[in-house]
């Protein structure tokens, strides 16, 4: 059931936590005003609050954790920071300064003409996926001892994830499949 409402298993989750605790962990002090007038949110909730909107949920489904939706945007934020900083777990192959920096101006100029604001600053690219359904494996096929029901997905159904990475021109800038 946690993999289906935020899209990780309990073990990755843990692993991202301990990546980024020091980053979100609530400081000593406002733990203190804290719990003067009620309860501190936990960095492991911080981040849960994340990866339940990133998983689709919606800020509103955040009632449920007793979290005051105001508050909602200023955790997800801190977290999709901290995570930037602490977890390399997108490479874009690219070493052109140039090239980088007119990927951006893409995104801030497009940002701008429909809102007025430079809302996301230095985004590069934007990530999608999808899952292919395929038939179930054979743990023969798979080698290496790999598990079979890694291919089970949240929708209950085998398949494979596939995720691409575009600039602000709809351009592929990578692809993967797996």
């Amino acid at each position: 059931m946690f993999r289906r409402q935020f899209r990780l298993c309990l073990e990755d989750f843990k692993i991202v936590l301990d990546k980024i605790y020091s980053d979100i962990a609530p400081n000593e002090k406002m733990s203190r005003v804290a719990s003067c007038g009620g309860m501190g949110v936990t960095a492991e909730l911080k981040l849960l609050i994340t990866l339940r909107i990133l998983a689709g949920g919606s800020y509103l489904d955040m009632i449920w954790y007793h979290i005051p939706v105001d508050n909602v945007r200023k955790y997800f934020h801190q977290v999709v920071a901290a995570i930037n900083r602490n977890c390399d777990n997108v490479v874009f192959d690219c070493n052109d300064k140039n090239m980088i920096d007119e990927i951006k101006e893409g995104w801030s100029k497009k940002q701008f003409n429909k809102t007025g604001k430079y809302l996301t600053p230095d985004v590069l690219l934007a990530l999608d996926g999808l899952q292919v359904e395929i038939k179930k494996p054979k743990a023969m096929d798979l080698g290496n001892g790999a598990d079979v029901q890694k291919y089970f997905n949240r929708k209950l159904y085998y398949s494979v994830a596939c995720q691409a990475l575009c600039d602000s021109n709809c351009y592929f800038r990578s692809f993967e499949i797996g």
